[in-house]
């Protein structure tokens, strides 16, 4: 019983924490595809890099039609799970 509000908040929440996960993979996966073209020197440079690539990469996000489908997404689906954890209790 907490309310659409609280649907709502968990929905964003949830695409906020999905969107870290995702950013911090691809990151991941650049410093890997670099590591294996000897772009580091070891791999503590590589991981020390996936810092700058996540910025660049959470860059691409920071504009207002991306951020929107976000948002908007995440208040539908923080609704619909509310109401299917209405329907199905």
């Amino acid at each position: 019983r907490l309310g659409f509000a609280n649907a709502i908040g968990i929905g964003i929440s949830a695409v906020g924490m999905t969107v870290f996960w995702v950013i911090l993979l691809l990151a991941a996966n650049e410093a890997l595809r670099l590591s294996l073209a000897r772009r580091f020197d070891g791999p503590m440079e590589a991981i020390y890099a996936m810092f700058p690539i996540m910025g660049e990469y959470g860059l691409y996000i920071l504009n207002q039609e991306s951020l929107s489908w976000l948002i908007g997404g995440s208040v539908v689906a923080g609704l619909a799970a509310h109401m299917a954890g209405k329907m199905w209790r």
